[in-house]
């Protein structure tokens, strides 16, 4: 069957993609210094059929580092209209901004 509505889920990806873009790269870490990585990866974001977003992973060298959360974090609970059959994962391309860059 049809999978998930591209366009309306889209709308939503993008624009964590710009939250990302604006806010992930200043992201600090316990010295309250930004320390990176920075660059362009890609998320992969599992897409519930109830219209919320599930998880979303990112890959080394930005996982577990303050950016690679903050990227994450900006796709999970993302609502989009629900679409039936099972949960779709969907890798997103983000850049992550060096602060000053």
């Amino acid at each position: 069957g049809r999978s998930y509505d591209r366009e309306a889920a889209e709308v939503v990806l993008r624009r964590a993609a710009r939250q990302v873009k604006t806010h992930c790269g200043g992201a600090t870490d316990d010295s309250g210094k930004p320390s990176g990585p920075w660059g362009k990866t890609s998320v992969s974001v599992k897409m519930g059929h109830n219209g919320h977003s599930k998880s979303a992973t990112i890959p080394a060298p930005f996982d577990g580092k303050p950016p690679g959360k903050c990227a994450t974090q900006a796709f999970v609970n993302m609502q989009y209209p629900p679409f039936g059959g099972t949960d779709t994962v969907v890798d997103w391309e983000v850049e992550i901004v060096k602060p000053g860059g």
